[in-house]
């Protein structure tokens, strides 16, 4: 019998099962307003005159800042964070670095413009070890210092752990991983894979509880607000139909729990609690759904305060326009540490006491997503007081103290402050400190790959190539005004009307638009994959190997598409080349290997296999030892088989893939195989049990009982 011998994958990877635990405070309620005659100062208890100074970061991915009661909401999102402000100092007008994480992130944690450190973009860039970051400059002062990670795009491989002795992100093995997916994405296979704001604040607090007598540095990240925006309860029901807000309720009833700790510790009035965010979302203004593509405030203004310790100037808030690279330079300086060397950010203690100290900071913002995807002009923005200017082929200015919505572009009407604005963006660029004119360069593995996607990236080709920073200034090229239409295209969530023919239509178009680009290629293929249009998918896939030829995905994904469709001999001739050019890409040896069985010719298939196995490959893959493992226990041959070899390898299998009955059932063979029946017996009722609560389909049943009588009757098991 021939056949797949782990369970089905969707064509653009594993749908990865999330662990679902409950974990204390889950739906914990957010605490009311202080009532008339109540203080609105923590309960604080003395603290000894030594005790260390300490700072908590908290970035809450996705955060628009009118998404606060402190900011205007009038949607009851945040009790807690508008105590925080109450209590604190809220400056009214921080704007990011960036509108993607890894960048505007990496600019948090080092004081500098994304040009300076180089990460540019979420794909495929790493922050370079030459780049200093708070955590290190901390780390080297004897502060423990620890991060908590919500999502794989500021996973340890993108170099944002530097300086943190403890880094979890998605992958650490003691985490809970949740899968968000909205019902759409859970039918295209992909999964959207993040630790939800409970985990976080739980293993920030375990830290914060092993520390408290020590100085010490924590980040927290919360992903909870980014798309697929699936609030749990209670604030799913509370904020129906507004999901964004419940999910900016869930992670404000969380730090409910981190301030609420902190007091109870003594902790409050000698550690220094920073929220901000990354970066806004757009929530449909100017065309954009989400975030990534534009400069508009909508997702370039974050909010930022700072609270705890009695020194601060409770209920400040500042009007002036600042930026997130001057956080780490705040927490370094409110610590009594050496600033960061060559930092472009600035202290913002100076605000804390007088709002009008000092001169006006230039704000700089960027994106390069229209470039890197469509392969227009990098696009980006300054402030200075009121006024925006945003650089492109055709200029934008805005007043944002008359036109908070950027609905006016005044460009016409006042030249001499478009050129003004204009000549402050090139003095930032011509005469900033080193250039980091790329970031160390990462290789994005398949998975890696296909989880940014569900998270609602266009991936495609991550290369960036934008050449001298102060020639990218020439912009020209297509208007990013002129790009709305098409940036919804390319942003907007699957059609849940089930118009598929008229989704794929409108990715058609955009393809036409954009012939070259591998980003369009691969939402084409989205939307071609998740409607089941195999055939189309095939020409696209062609497509897309003519443009990438050493994407891997596209040739594994068309070696899998052609044996789906019966088309054999184009898959015995895309498959040895996908091998060949991908000796870790084991989806396609695995496929292949099933056509030498077919083929009767099973030394082939072991030899392919084994090859596999053999490979120097950096993560095994359990689903290429379990096929290898079954030959191995069930070649028609006897000099083939090799039943220890075989148990060995089922083993690895089932450490990799513990809930899957059939790899279960390879052990099984194999142990039978061997000689330990009983053995073989134990493991198929195991089996059994796994395939009866998954609820799998009666082939897989039938199957396992059929192994299970013949190894009780003790018979061979010969593929």
């Amino acid at each position: 019998m021939i056949r797949a011998r782990s369970c089905a994958r969707g064509p653009w990877g594993a749908a990865l099962a999330g662990l679902a635990l409950a974990i204390a405070g889950c739906g914990a309620e957010s605490e009311p307003a202080p009532t008339a005659g109540e203080s609105a100062s923590p309960a604080r208890s003395p603290a000894q005159a030594d005790a260390p100074r300490s700072a908590i970061l908290v970035t809450i991915d996705t955060l628009r800042a009118d998404a606060l009661g402190a900011y205007g909401s009038e949607l009851g999102t945040s009790p807690n964070l508008d105590r925080l402000a109450r209590e604190g100092v809220l400056f009214e007008q921080a704007h990011a670095a960036a509108s993607t994480t890894l960048p505007s992130h990496s600019s948090l944690l080092t004081g500098k413009r994304p040009f300076r450190h180089g990460v540019r973009t979420n794909f495929a860039q790493a922050l370079g070890d030459e780049q200093l970051t708070l955590a290190e400059r901390l780390a080297e002062a004897g502060f423990a210092t620890a991060a908590e990670v919500a999502s794989i795009v500021l996973a340890r491989h993108t170099g944002i752990d530097q300086g943190f002795a403890s880094f979890r992100d998605t992958e650490s093995p003691d985490v809970v991983v949740s899968d968000n997916s909205p019902d759409m994405a859970r039918d295209f296979a992909i999964s959207h894979r993040i630790r939800n704001a409970e985990d976080i604040t739980a293993r920030g607090l375990e830290f914060v509880e092993r520390r408290a007598g020590e100085p010490f540095f924590l980040w927290l990240h919360y992903y909870d607000p980014h798309w697929p925006y699936t609030p749990p309860e209670p604030f799913a029901t509370r904020f129906k139909e507004r999901n964004y807000a419940g999910e900016v309720a869930y992670v404000d009833a969380q730090l409910a729990r981190l301030r609420a700790a902190l007091e109870e510790r003594g902790l409050a009035e000698r550690t220094l609690l920073v929220v901000t965010a990354d970066h806004g979302e757009a929530l449909g203004e100017h065309a954009e759904d989400t975030h990534g593509y534009f400069v508009f405030q909508s997702t370039m203004q974050v909010p930022l305060l700072f609270w705890g310790p009695p020194d601060l100037p409770a209920g400040r808030r500042v009007s002036r326009p600042v930026r997130s690279i001057d956080v780490a330079p705040t927490v370094l300086d409110w610590l009594g540490q050496p600033e960061l060397p060559d930092a472009d950010g600035r202290s913002l203690l100076p605000l804390f006491e007088d709002p009008d100290a000092g001169p006006e900071r230039v704000v700089y913002g960027e994106t390069i997503e229209l470039q890197r995807v469509f392969g227009a002009p990098v696009l980006r923005f300054v402030r200075e007081g009121r006024w925006k200017y945003v650089h492109k082929p055709r200029p934008s200015l805005y007043d944002l103290a008359a036109d908070a919505g950027e609905r006016e572009d005044l460009a016409a009407r006042h030249p001499e402050r478009l050129r003004e604005l204009r000549g402050r963006l090139e003095a930032l660029i011509t005469e900033a400190g080193p250039v980091a004119s790329a970031s160390a360069a990462i290789d994005l593995d398949p998975e890696t790959a296909a989880q940014l996607e569900a998270l609602g990236y266009a991936v495609g080709d991550p290369a960036v190539e934008l050449g001298d920073e102060v020639e990218s200034l020439n912009a020209v090229g297509i208007d990013a005004d002129d790009m709305f239409d098409d940036v919804h295209a390319i942003t907007r969530a699957w059609p849940e009307d089930g118009n598929r023919g008229a989704e794929v239509e409108r990715m058609k178009q955009l393809a036409a638009r954009y012939p070259d680009s591998s980003p369009v290629i691969e939402r084409l293929l989205d939307a071609q994959l998740g409607f089941g249009l195999a055939e189309e998918a095939v020409v696209t896939l062609r497509r897309g190997i003519e443009i990438m030829p050493d994407k891997q995905r596209y040739w594994s994904n068309l070696g899998e598409l052609l044996v789906k469709l019966g088309r054999k001999q184009e898959a015995l001739e895309v498959l040895p080349e996908a091998i060949e050019r991908f000796p870790c890409e084991h989806t396609s040896r695995i496929t292949l290997a099933q056509y030498r069985a077919q083929a009767s010719d099973h030394a082939a298939r072991i030899a392919l296999l084994d090859a596999g196995a053999e490979a120097d490959c950096d993560d095994p893959s359990p689903e290429l030892a379990n096929e290898l493992a079954y030959a191995l226990a069930t070649a028609p041959e006897a000099s083939l088989r090799d039943a220890d070899r075989a148990v060995e390898l089922a083993r690895s299998a089932v450490e990799g893939l513990p809930e899957n009955p059939l790899v279960l059932d390879t052990l099984a063979v194999a142990q039978a195989e061997q000689g330990d029946r009983a053995a073989a017996g134990a493991t198929l009722e195991r089996a059994l049990a796994l395939a009866r609560d998954q609820k799998l389909p009666e082939a897989v049943h039938t199957l396992l009982r059929d192994h299970a009588q013949a190894i009780a009757a003790g018979e061979a098991i010969r593929e």
